[in-house]
């Protein structure tokens, strides 16, 4: 009885161990075979927390494309899931180019995710690590400028854009 017994917890402690391996190695699986969350081939690429909605982030990008801001091959789905406007990762995620100064991509950041950054529900050095991590300048990853005031064109352009976004 006790060869049963410990056999027993064996065959489920291996089993639990098991599962824990598939589900480090290869992510967890719904009820209907597809994945939750990614395992080592599909690791989530750092993003900015979700915020606002995907119409607002295709004005933002048609607007900062047609101004010159980022470059025109830049992928929508990479920005919108970079930017958070959307949850769905794409398979391959693209950083964004930055094409102007740093201090208009602060700007531009503090304009998208402000109200998260008032609330406290993101911080001005959690936006600047995400921003090195999903924007490029130059082939590096940007590092944005101290806080100051820029007086040029591209930041009035950035100020005063405001996306219009229908309840249709």
């Amino acid at each position: 009885m006790a060869d049963e017994r410990t056999s027993h917890g064996d065959i489920t402690n291996n089993f639990y161990n098991v599962v824990n391996k598939v589900v480090n190695n290869y992510g967890t699986l719904n009820e209907y075979g597809s994945e939750i969350y990614g395992g080592d081939n599909s690791k989530q690429i750092p993003h900015f927390p979700l915020n606002k909605c995907e119409e607002e982030g295709k004005q933002w990008f048609d607007f900062l494309i047609a101004k010159g801001f980022i470059e025109r091959d830049s992928e929508l789905d990479c920005w919108l899931y970079l930017m958070g406007f959307s949850s769905s990762q794409p398979t391959e995620v693209k950083p964004i180019a930055w094409l102007k100064t740093v201090e208009t991509a602060r700007m531009m950041l503090r304009k998208v995710h402000g109200n998260l950054i008032d609330a406290k529900k993101l911080s001005v050095v959690k936006m600047e690590e995400l921003a090195s991590q999903c924007f490029i300048k130059q082939g590096e990853p940007l590092k944005l400028a101290k806080p100051k005031k820029e007086i040029s064109a591209d930041a009035d352009e950035i100020e005063n854009f405001l996306p219009t976004i229908s309840d249709l």
